[in-house]
């Protein structure tokens, strides 16, 4: 049976994860006394998740009472805690798709993309499935902007269509196909830009393949 946390304690660990979105890490109630046991009650009791060692979030049946109303939900949240989890970590691939409305719904792990020779450490949450891509392809087609009080960095439409072209048998030849097909029907689809980022991801024959099908009348 799961030990009863102190409430006061409960309160006090549950306001440090709201003043950083959800979000807490041993370290920082290491500072103002709160002993690391107290976290582990509250992980006993599905108060908060471990995420990895010494980061810590509110689970979800906790953010349901305890969070703003202003927080990200859904995919969108589970795109923004990979990036809290992973900093050096870049949305990629089928959940970058998914991200800007180019596929029908939200791969079952996020896509991370990762340095080649970098650590990867061991998350519980959000189910992830990492990639492995040159600094290069790390730099091209990178957005970075600020959701709330956290940090979303995620591939841009063009090299997200390349990558799911030039990784198409890990994620799926007819993800590739759905999200290039969307992305033309979309108002200010820039063909010219798509183009050049097949170049750049070494993947334009194949690209302007799939264009001479696509774009017949």
């Amino acid at each position: 049976m799961p030990r009863i946390p102190d409430p006061k304690m409960r309160a006090l660990i549950i306001q440090a994860c709201q003043a950083n979105d959800g979000w807490l890490r041993q370290s920082a109630l290491g500072r103002v006394g709160i002993h690391s046991r107290w976290i582990a009650r509250l992980v006993e009791e599905g108060t908060i998740t471990r995420v990895r060692k010494g980061l810590y979030r509110l689970s979800a049946a906790g953010a349901a009472s305890h969070l703003s109303p202003d927080r990200p939900t859904g995919s969108e949240h589970d795109l923004l805690d990979a990036c809290r989890a992973i900093p050096q970590g870049v949305i990629c691939l089928a959940s970058a798709l998914a991200y800007h409305n180019l596929i029908a719904s939200f791969p079952p792990d996020v896509y991370v993309a990762m340095p080649k020779h970098m650590w990867v450490p061991k998350v519980t949450y959000p189910p992830l499935s990492i990639f492995r891509f040159s600094e290069k392809m790390l730099e091209v087609g990178l957005i970075e902007k600020k959701v709330g009080k956290r940090m979303l960095a995620v591939f841009d439409a063009e090299k997200s269509i390349c990558d799911c072209l030039r990784l198409r048998k890990v994620v799926g030849q007819e993800i590739a196909i759905e999200g290039l097909r969307n992305y033309l029907a979309k108002p200010g689809a820039d063909v010219e830009k798509l183009v050049k980022m097949a170049h750049e991801c070494r993947v334009e024959a194949r690209l302007k393949t799939y264009l001479e099908v696509l774009l017949v009348p």
